[in-house]
């Protein structure tokens, strides 16, 4: 019973990360619902803390992890339209997007090369930026969570599951084995780090 509260907190937490990131919303009620999310996340690990399912949790997290953390967040094409007030406008961009012509134009500037290295942009500290789509999610969640008996593992899940991935020697697939191998490590360099 406890996993099956535990399992649907998660998805719905899931859920409603999916219903932010697939809308149109500014960005402050996004952070809002972002936040939110966090929080559950403290309180789905302390129930864990307190119970015997950490490990089942930790196998869960990586087969949904490994299910659909390579599928995009998709858009909602009639959110977007409705948005738009002007359809015309809205199909002359498409058209200008879409010309042969439109592809065709080369900037003339200068390449310029930032002297300062990637350490002084400060976008770079954001590690959800590492994270696209559903990933963000269990980006989210890990550090949202900050548990280090969870943490501890989880780098031991992934890694075994790596270790599982990389000993294959199948070509059937092989560049969504190696997708979903790097975004695991990924994520194993997460938490070591």
């Amino acid at each position: 019973k406890e996993r099956e509260e535990l399992r649907d907190c998660f998805l719905y937490q899931l859920r409603a990360f999916q219903d932010v990131r697939g809308r149109l919303m500014e960005h402050a009620q996004a952070e809002k619902h972002i936040e939110s999310i966090r929080n559950q996340s403290k309180e789905i690990l302390k129930t864990l803390a307190s119970g015997s399912n950490m490990l089942w949790f930790v196998n869960f997290f990586c087969d949904l992890l490994l299910q659909i953390g390579l599928v995009p967040i998709g858009e909602t094409d009639s959110e977007v339209l409705k948005q738009i007030g002007d359809k015309k406008r809205l199909q002359k961009l498409h058209m200008r997007f879409t010309s042969k012509s439109g592809q065709t134009n080369k900037s003339s500037r200068k390449l310029r090369i930032d002297t300062k290295g990637p350490s002084s942009n400060s976008n770079t500290d954001i590690p959800e930026q590492s994270f696209s789509g559903h990933q963000e999610f269990f980006s989210i969640f890990l550090r949202a969570g900050d548990s280090y008996q969870f943490n501890i593992h989880m780098k031991r899940r992934l890694a075994q599951i790596i270790t599982e991935m990389t000993a294959t020697n199948e070509t059937k697939g092989l560049c969504e084995h190696l997708a979903k191998t790097q975004m695991l490590a990924k994520f194993l360099g997460m938490l070591e780090f």
